[in-house]
């Protein structure tokens, strides 16, 4: 058995840990985009990579801590209960129940005089409109791009070691397809983060992460990975986001995306009076 290195809770191999500027120059290097007069000039000694996302049998998924796991809305929300459920044997009769409800008042309903969903819709289709709309559901988002979920690894303000990457590499799997991207449409959003899905338990994803292949001279292909990057270095990779045109505008093209611009200030207004975050208890 590989000796990988796993950090967190779960079980998904750490393929890299990046600490430094010149270690996430060196390693965003593979999926660099095209630099124009805006780059910070830390960055622009990166020499021209084109976009991972145009290589789509890998998909992307940032979280901000290290401890959170590849879980969606429903299984976070089913974990209260504890030992009641047992997430591997019960976790696919549930849906089924929760999906059924979910049919009888979404699918050929009027509300405010429209129809809302046609009752032909595919099943995972009514769970990507559904969590459009911050239903819990057992989807996951993730994205074609490492830029995206780069971002949303970075996003908030936490003060915590390390942020996440996750990768999970379709291109050598022979079972069946775990991405699921919907027919529907649900709005601007899902397209400027190129996202899809997965419809998997923690569990099936951890079984996902032991299916390997050595090619020999320390090379191991990892169908799901993850990679580290140091939290102190979020001012710097915000910076090279936005240079490339990713920041809360284009991500969310929507209000809540100039909402979430305004919060930036907050960031820019405690570094202007040289404040430093402090770890205490929220009353």
């Amino acid at each position: 058995m590989e000796d990988f290195k796993f950090i967190g809770k779960d079980k998904v191999p750490v393929v890299a840990e990046i600490n430094t500027l010149d270690e996430f120059k060196r390693f965003v290097f593979s999926y660099s985009y095209k630099f124009d007069e805006e780059t910070p000039d830390e960055f622009k000694q990166i020499p021209l990579a084109s976009d991972s996302s145009t290589n789509y049998a890998r998909y992307y998924r940032g979280h901000s801590h290290v401890d959170y796991r590849l879980q969606s809305t429903l299984e976070r929300y089913l974990e209260k209960f504890g030992k009641q459920i047992d997430i591997e044997k019960e976790y696919e009769r549930l849906q089924e129940k929760y999906l059924e409800h979910c049919k009888r008042i979404l699918l050929n309903q009027s509300i405010d005089g429209y129809i809302l969903l046609p009752s032909n819709l595919k099943d995972n289709d009514i769970w990507a409109f559904a969590q459009h709309y911050q239903l819990k559901t057992p989807l996951l988002d993730w994205t074609k791009s490492f830029f995206v979920a780069l971002y949303f690894a970075f996003e908030s303000q936490e003060e915590n070691q390390y942020r996440v990457i996750y990768e999970l590499n379709e291109f050598f799997n022979v079972g069946e397809k775990l991405i699921i991207e919907p027919e529907i449409k649900i709005g601007n959003r899902i397209n400027a983060q190129k996202g899809v899905f997965t419809k998997l338990s923690s569990i099936e994803f951890e079984d996902i992460a032991t299916m390997n292949t050595n090619f020999g001279d320390g090379y191991v292909f990892h169908r799901l990975s993850k990679t580290l990057i140091s939290s102190k270095l979020r001012k710097d990779v915000l910076a090279y986001l936005a240079s490339i045109n990713i920041d809360a505008s284009t991500i969310y093209p929507d209000l809540l995306g100039k909402i979430k611009l305004c919060e930036i200030g907050i960031d820019n207004a405690i570094a202007a009076i040289n404040l430093e975050y402090e770890d205490k208890e929220e009353y």
